[in-house]
């Protein structure tokens, strides 16, 4: 899967069923990965897509993990909405649908929130979430679903704007990337032999460059402001992380590849926004 801003309009409006298909097609699946039981009775997104509609809420974006050969049309996708009264807003909620007909997922529902001067889209955590399980679902279920979730976006934007009033200084903003690097990369250990660590680390350094200010309205030091930074660091690739393999077994610094997974994008953002959340707790 290509960076994830890809799987947008480059203006942010609504993507035609035409798009959808492009970028996601397992969106458009309706049965289930042959080796699953009959208790198995997918809850599909096209009527999820059809039942946000009803409410006002349009697809702004669509993706989905690399699939693999046995299974292409079951594999995990996600879709992405914003009200359509919202759509010309250079920052607006969004609400996003995660879900899969291969036995591995239920179908989600998350509150989100689209930042457009870098085209952030970032996934709320602990307490904006709900899900139905693959089983007999109804549609009145998924507007059960949809509504439970979308009456947490108030509070979610409340929290936003508390976020934007949290003054934070610049080594801080560092220690916060340093720390939220962990949730993608193991933090480098304090003693080691030479030699005998494998995979990709994470250092001071790496936090620094998750910092890094990409345009000028990203100058700010508010904790809203540091969070999109580092949050599209994280998801976007770029940072500077100390990579050991067999070729290179003392370690090398390499610039992170964005992520390519529709399931650790999700995962990585919501531990993000608690780590936000629980920063701006303690600056209160």
């Amino acid at each position: 899967m290509a960076d994830l801003i890809y799987s947008r309009r480059t203006d942010a409006q609504e993507l035609s069923m035409d798009e959808i298909a492009r970028l996601a097609p397992a969106v458009f699946t309706q049965g289930k990965n042959p080796h699953l039981t009959d208790r198995y009775a997918p809850v599909n997104t096209l009527d999820t897509i059809e039942v946000l509609r009803g409410y006002g809420y349009v697809p702004v974006q669509a993706a989905q993990k690399k699939p693999r050969k046995n299974d292409p049309a079951y594999t995990q996708h996600m879709v992405a909405f914003a009200h359509q009264y919202n759509l010309l807003d250079t920052d607006r909620p969004e609400i996003i649908a995660y879900n899969s007909h291969d036995g591995k997922s239920s179908l989600r529902l998350f509150a989100g929130f689209y930042r457009g001067i870098c085209s952030n889209g970032l996934v709320a955590g602990e307490g904006f979430e709900g899900r139905i399980k693959h089983y007999k679902a109804s549609v009145a279920n998924l507007e059960e679903l949809f509504e439970d979730v979308a009456h947490t976006i108030p509070k979610m934007s409340e929290r936003v704007e508390r976020m934007k009033s949290v003054s934070i200084s610049q080594e801080d903003a560092i220690d916060f990337a340093y720390n939220a690097s962990a949730l993608r990369w193991e933090m480098m250990p304090e003693e080691y032999k030479d030699g005998e660590l494998r995979g990709t680390y994470t250092d001071r350094h790496t936090g620094s460059t998750l910092n890094r200010v990409r345009r000028l309205e990203d100058i700010n030091y508010d904790l809203w402001t540091v969070y999109n930074r580092v949050q599209e660091g994280l998801i976007r690739g770029g940072a500077q992380v100390i990579s050991f393999t067999d070729r290179k077994p003392y370690g090398i610094r390499r610039r992170a590849r964005p992520v390519a997974s529709v399931a650790d994008s999700i995962k990585i953002n919501r531990e993000l926004w608690d780590m936000a959340s629980d920063y701006m707790q303690e600056a209160a």
